[in-house]
């Protein structure tokens, strides 16, 4: 509040918008005029219609602001006033109320349980949400997604099994709308819902898949019908050694974490027939078996992979191919120890444009600097964390090495350090 009336005291007026967040309505507000965005939870009607530039409200609904929230024309925001709202339930049992118009977002992050199934189990119901956000124990989510008719993002944390979510997804209206999915679970995924997920039959708008899992199964069920035993022995070798995935979607990014890892799947052949821009894959996907195909949509398509931290030491080999793949302009890594493989295989990649690392030494920094110096593609190097070799002295000789080679990086456009445990770097 002190910052906005300073702010209108000084006369500015070229400024596009200010997002303000608040705990509850204030009598007087300093640049009144130039408020688009707030967070709030206790409001009224008046006080949101007062804003001539507000385009969205992020609502925060608890218990103990239901009352106003109650008496709010949610429709008459949205629909009149051209009002973005995105509903954030930390508490609530106004499901009709919330849910009668169109909504930008929402959020779940506690629920009541007897009143929301109540209300998802009439035939009326329907949820119209572009963005749904599930990150609660125990909710209803196969009868909530039932009722959605128009997701484009949604994001999910599942307490146990996640193939039932995939199914019941796959036979809903949002199914041909969905464009972004996250999924975060404790349970099991085995590989027909991976199937499930990346057919373009199923889902065909998905362009950002996140899936990250406790354990994966590669390994195919033959409960069905079938002539004999010894066809599903020859169907079971084919599938976990040579299955590829026939998908005609184009993802933007495609991520797959997992902790554990059933059977054996060799993804890039799985996955060689999908077009995939950013791809993120866990270590437990890389064998020293793995062979790259020699026809592949993905590897001929990908611009930007993110390479397990252990990858370069275990797969030597394997690492060096990947980041030679001629479509790659971003490489993200995450190792802090051995970058020799990687810098080696930078001489001889030149269409590299940027180059991300999780954590490394300051030591490996001017190492890595002294090649992309040489490398004139590369614009953009980030350093998610440094790490000094003596976390209580840091090398001065060493800061100003990189600082030399950075003042000479002719070709560099950017070179960030995002944080460092040792604090007196920066000092």
């Amino acid at each position: 509040m002190l910052f906005c009336r300073r702010l209108e005291l000084s006369g500015i007026t070229f400024i596009n918008g200010i997002e303000f967040k608040m705990p509850n309505m204030q009598e007087t507000f300093p640049m009144h005029n130039f408020i688009t965005s707030i967070d709030i939870g206790d409001v009224n009607q008046t006080f949101l219609e007062s804003f001539p530039l507000l385009k969205n409200v992020n609502l925060m609904v608890k218990y103990e602001d239901e009352f106003g929230v109650a008496l709010l024309d949610l429709n008459k925001l949205v629909l009149e006033k051209g009002i973005n709202l995105n509903i954030i339930i930390h508490s609530s049992t106004l499901y009709p109320i919330l849910f009668e118009c169109k909504l930008n977002s929402l959020e779940f992050y506690d629920f009541d349980q007897k009143r929301l199934i109540e209300y998802l189990n009439k035939d009326t119901t329907q949820i119209d949400c572009a963005n749904v956000t599930i990150d609660v124990p125990y909710f209803p989510t196969n009868p909530f997604l039932h009722k959605c008719i128009s997701l484009k993002s949604l994001s999910i944390s599942v307490y146990g099994r996640f193939s039932s979510v995939i199914d019941t997804l796959k036979n809903t209206k949002s199914s041909q709308t969905l464009e972004s999915f996250y999924m975060s679970t404790d349970g099991t995924l085995n590989i027909q819902s991976l199937d499930t997920i990346l057919s373009d039959n199923n889902f065909p708008n998905l362009n950002s898949y996140y899936l990250c899992y406790q354990k994966f199964d590669a390994t195919y069920d033959n409960d069905n019908d079938s002539d004999s035993d010894n066809d599903n022995e020859n169907d079971n070798d084919n599938d976990n050694n040579n299955n590829i995935i026939q998908s005609k979607l184009h993802f933007k990014k495609l991520s797959i974490v997992i902790i554990f890892m059933e059977g054996e799947l060799n993804i890039f052949n799985y996955l060689s027939m999908v077009k995939v821009d950013e791809l993120e894959l866990s270590d437990k996907f890389f064998k020293s078996s793995i062979t790259l195909p020699f026809s592949s949509k993905l590897l001929d398509n990908v611009k930007s992979l993110i390479i397990p931290s252990n990858l370069e030491t275990l797969y030597p080999e394997l690492a060096s191919q990947i980041v030679q793949l001629p479509s790659l302009t971003t490489i993200s890594l995450s190792n802090r120890y051995s970058l020799e493989i990687i810098t080696q295989s930078l001489k001889s990649k030149h269409h590299l444009q940027t180059l991300s690392i999780d954590t490394i030494f300051i030591s490996n920094i001017i190492k890595l600097l002294q090649v992309t110096n040489e490398i004139e593609s590369i614009h953009k190097i980030i350093f998610k964390t440094i790490v000094f070799e003596s976390r209580n002295d840091p090398n001065l000789e060493q800061i100003n090495t990189v600082i030399k080679l950075v003042s000479e990086a002719q070709w560099l456009k950017e070179f960030s350090i995002l944080k460092s445990p040792n604090s007196d770097f920066y000092d």
